[in-house]
């Protein structure tokens, strides 16, 4: 990719990462009895701040997947947050008021365990030259890809989707019920994980 082309779609990603969470900000707001605002100001922050390091590394540097991962993992953690407040002001603000709101929780409900998941465990082996530390690494590489998989199918398939947004859980629309035990077993090394949205805190 070319150094301008490269510097277009990272400034992009950056911007779609910008008006999610914008969107996402607007829910909070919507959906105030039921979150928590402050927290949401200062995850966004965050949360924009590494987006901003990863297009200002993949607009400089394209070759480096580094840059491109950090832009990756907030653009999917800010569909996240705004999913999470669209299924909340769906299914519990105003109930029935947004077509698919089931769906936006439980995608919400998954995809945090591959999006943090990656952050702390990608990104610290790439750094900083996009490389791993030696060829030894890449059993780990691989090893950690499918646990990460493996528990995003689980939590993807337990039965109740845990909104934590003050309204507790509601059914799984593709939820079985022998995911629940290994599902608990996820979000055990994953509560502290998954305080990262401000509707789970």
């Amino acid at each position: 990719m070319k150094d301008r082309s490269a510097a277009w779609v990272a400034w992009t990603l950056w911007g779609a990462v910008a008006c999610l969470l914008a969107l996402a900000g607007v829910f909070a707001a919507l959906n105030a009895s039921l979150t928590e605002p402050l927290s949401y100001i200062l995850l966004s922050v965050d949360f924009l701040a590494v987006a901003f390091i990863g297009a200002l590394v993949a607009a400089r540097q394209p070759a480096n997947p580094i840059g491109w991962l950090l832009l990756g993992i907030m653009v999917v953690m800010s569909v996240v947050f705004a999913g999470d407040g669209y299924a909340v002001y769906g299914l519990y603000t105003r109930p029935g008021s947004l077509p698919g709101s089931l769906w936006a929780a439980w995608a919400s409900g998954w995809l945090w365990v591959i999006v943090i998941g990656s952050f702390l465990t990608f990104v610290p082996l790439l750094f900083p030259t996009g490389r791993l530390p030696s060829p030894r690494w890449r059993l780990l590489g691989w090893l950690t890809g499918a646990f990460l998989a493996s528990a995003a199918c689980v939590l993807a398939l337990r039965p109740q989707i845990d909104l934590e947004a003050r309204v507790g859980a509601v059914r799984n629309p593709i939820g079985i019920d022998p995911m629940a035990d290994l599902a608990r077993w996820v979000d055990g090394p994953g509560a502290a994980l998954s305080s990262s949205s401000p509707w789970r805190l």
